[in-house]
């Protein structure tokens, strides 16, 4: 870590014997703050007064803080680097047996991936791991997770269906007014992992899928931050089966006419009726490309 040229910041810290690891741990990190308000801040004053400096002077205080931002920003990718690094090896060990012999349930996998019964105005940014299934669901409009439909504030819906997330993403932009409407939204659902039985009347999980996008539609709008979003025809849909395969899930897959992966792992498909694209994603094949994706950074961090 390249923060040691700021040791002088660290040395008005006072540490005693008894003094635990919680609290040194918040000492520092109070310093780190007081470094990076501190930087923002010169920032400021440098792009506020840049009319009163020379070329030259105004290209050595860029230089410096460049310097001071590009090694303050490389300690705290260092540290989201490591987090992720933790995600994945807790979201792989949620996959496996526990003490007790047994599968976790699906509310595990989801909550590691996006707290379960919230949605995104009461999650932040930096509690959320949609980046283990696709790095584009982390920016969104809007997300509801595992609640049901008409619970959402806005949304002109009375059924007590819960998708485990919902998604809106960004509304079409050239659309002028407060009722643009919503280019895609992204519906994902869980299985416990190596789960078995499934019923073919009324446990198929791409029916499910395809009922939630046909309810979704009826909803007509959601009404989010004071403004009305149109959900209708031209909306597309992408839906993400999250689950173990087995001979139903397959059965399922062709009965709906999906075809396999190239890598042979998963079946995706479209619904033309629908406008509804879907896509079944084992486990293993989701843990595959969150380690690969992540590669070069933990191989760059060494750890």
């Amino acid at each position: 870590m390249k923060l040691n040229k700021y040791n002088h910041s660290f040395e008005d810290i006072a540490v005693a014997e008894n003094t635990s690891d919680q609290d040194l741990d918040l000492k520092l990190y109070k310093k780190l703050q007081d470094i990076e308000f501190e930087s923002r801040k010169e920032t400021i004053e440098v792009l506020n007064n840049s009319d009163e400096e020379s070329a030259d002077e105004l290209k050595e205080k860029y230089s410096k803080l460049f310097e001071e931002l590009s090694d303050i920003n490389k300690s705290k990718l260092a540290q989201y680097v490591v987090h992720r690094k933790y995600i994945i090896q807790l979201f792989e060990k949620s996959l496996a047996l526990n003490q007790s012999g047994k599968y976790e349930l699906e509310d595990t996998v989801h909550s590691i991936i996006y707290p379960t019964k919230t949605d995104s105005n009461q999650i932040d940014f930096n509690n959320q791991n949609l980046w283990i299934i696709d790095e584009r669901l982390s920016f969104h409009h809007y997300l509801s997770s595992d609640k049901p439909l008409n619970t959402i504030d806005g949304f002109e819906y009375d059924s007590s269906d819960r998708p485990d997330l919902m998604i809106f993403n960004n509304p079409i932009s050239y659309v002028e007014g407060d009722e643009a409407p919503f280019n895609s939204i992204v519906l994902v659902e869980f299985k416990r992992p190596m789960r078995k039985g499934y019923n073919e009347t009324d446990d198929n999980p791409i029916v499910q899928l395809y009922d939630y996008v046909r309810k979704i539609r009826k909803g007509k709008k959601l009404t989010n931050d004071g403004r009305t979003y149109d959900i209708g025809d031209h909306t597309r849909f992408y839906c993400y089966l999250v689950c173990d395969r087995n001979e139903k899930i397959d059965e399922y897959a062709e009965n709906a006419q999906l075809e396999k992966t190239f890598d042979g792992l998963g079946w995706y498909g479209y619904n033309k009726t629908l406008k509804c694209t879907i896509e079944i994603l084992p486990f293993n094949q989701v843990l595959s490309n969150a380690k690969k994706r992540n590669k070069v950074l933990f191989h760059k961090l060494g750890i």
